[in-house]
């Protein structure tokens, strides 16, 4: 697909089809925040990770599981006992 760079105020703006947003995984709300750099003569656009996300890069679960066993036959779900309130009943 081609696009054009067409002069928006004092700036240039590409305008990016729903359909290429979509096959990015980009949110197309308005304000949603992308990061841009340029790397060997391209243009690279992403979608900005949220702060949750930007806390757990390179988080590794098998790794941390074999640094921390989980104690009580080996069983990652914790057991909190019955709903006392109005908990979604999985």
């Amino acid at each position: 697909m081609q696009l054009s760079i067409s002069k928006w105020g004092n700036s240039q703006g590409i305008r990016l089809p729903v359909a290429i947003l979509k096959k990015a995984g980009i949110n197309q709300s308005d304000g949603t925040k992308l990061d841009v750099e340029v790397k060997d003569d391209e243009i690279i656009i992403k979608q900005q990770k949220s702060d949750l996300a930007k806390l757990f890069d390179g988080f590794d679960l098998e790794k941390y599981y074999q640094q921390h066993p989980v104690t009580k036959n080996k069983n990652r779900e914790v057991d909190w006992g019955e709903s006392v309130g109005d908990e979604f009943d999985w």
